[in-house]
């Protein structure tokens, strides 16, 4: 994929002010989501690609060259890249060739120099058929090496320990996953028929205890009914005497503010009747 070298190459230094993307995808992640993110960071930094995420996992063709030339054009401009005037070396003028003014334009005559085009039409025809066979006896010949063995073992030993491949951890990559799997497909066909063992066994005993919870129910209803039908009769009756409490205890409120009323109303009466005995009180006889 192209992505990285765009993303890590042309991104982070051309908008310095921008927070610099992270391309925390690699060569195993999906190229639908790796390019998705690729457009992603692009628009977040202000390049507008006009390109179908689908045109780009192939890594090229004319939609790849296009995103390329679209980020390269967007770098210079940040950059504010200039442009120098080309410059031309100084080659002077081209010697004219001699012209013979002796020499006459139809000097030579038609029939020779047709002659001499159909000799070279024969020689060349001829180096056409020879050419393949040379190259066909050149193709089957038996190949000879001219390396000395030991200098080639000498290289294979020296060379060999680098081309050993080392495989990273990486809990994304795609054999790690397949050795998981496999380990635990080992362990599952290890402890399946024991655990399957014990959990019918543990079936059986919670059917036998349902059965009895069940057989236990009906014969408490049976033996209880009576009593049920009694406790029902009593809810009903202590539901009405509620809904009486109730009842009555909204006249008992709705009487004692009655009361407090006629207690304010009597207390305002007092009042005037000693304000009147005060003032009768001053009056001469």
């Amino acid at each position: 994929m192209f992505c990285d070298s765009v993303i890590a190459r042309f991104v982070p230094p051309c908008r310095p002010r921008l927070v610099a993307p992270q391309s925390d995808w690699d060569e195993y992640d999906d190229p639908n989501t790796v390019v998705t993110k690729m457009l992603s960071i692009l628009a977040d930094n202000g390049i507008q690609a006009n390109v179908q995420p689908a045109k780009l996992k192939a890594g090229s063709g004319e939609h790849v060259c296009s995103l390329l030339s679209t980020v390269a054009r967007e770098v210079l401009r940040r950059t504010n890249f200039e442009y120098a005037p080309p410059t031309y070396p100084d080659e002077g003028l081209a010697d004219e060739a001699e012209v013979d003014s002796d020499a006459e334009v139809h000097s030579v005559g038609e029939d020779e120099m047709q002659m001499d085009g159909e000799e070279d039409d024969l020689m060349y025809q001829e180096d056409e058929v020879k050419k393949p066979e040379d190259d066909d006896a050149e193709d089957h010949a038996v190949l000879e090496s001219k390396i000395d063995p030991k200098e080639w073992l000498l290289e294979i030993e020296r060379v060999a320990p680098k081309l050993k491949i080392q495989m990273p951890n990486d809990a994304k990559e795609w054999r790690t996953h397949l050795q998981q799997t496999r380990g635990y497909k080992q362990v599952i066909e290890t402890q399946f028929p024991a655990a399957k063992a014990q959990l019918e066994k543990l079936q059986s005993q919670i059917s036998q205890a349902l059965d009895r919870i069940k057989s236990k129910e009906a014969f408490i209803n049976e033996k209880f009914d009576h009593r049920a039908l009694d406790y029902r009769t009593q809810q009903e009756e202590f539901t009405q005497v509620k809904s009486q409490y109730t009842e009555l205890s909204d006249v008992v409120m709705n009487l004692q503010i009655e009361l407090k009323n006629v207690g304010d109303e009597l207390d305002v009466v007092r009042n005037d009747l000693e304000d009147y005995r005060a003032s009768m009180a001053g009056v001469p006889q």
